[in-house]
């Protein structure tokens, strides 16, 4: 019998390169900040997966979108 191992991530199996797939530019929008693909509306819709959104540390949802009425 042998002892189960522990399961490898993605970066210890196949490094720091990206994903190599022929439908990558149909599943996903690009790259965010950290380095993660974000996924289509579609892609998420299917696994029922929320919208993530990240920001950097100094700005925010609000930063962007227009004041009200003064």
């Amino acid at each position: 019998m042998r002892a189960a191992q522990e399961p490898r991530t993605w970066l210890a199996e196949h490094g720091p390169a990206e994903l190599q797939h022929p439908m990558r530019d149909a599943l996903f929008l690009g790259m965010d900040e950290r380095g993660d693909l974000i996924p289509t509306r579609a892609l998420r819709d299917k696994f029922r997966q929320p919208r993530q959104d990240i920001y950097p540390p100094d700005a925010g949802p609000a930063d962007d979108a227009p004041s009200g009425p003064d």
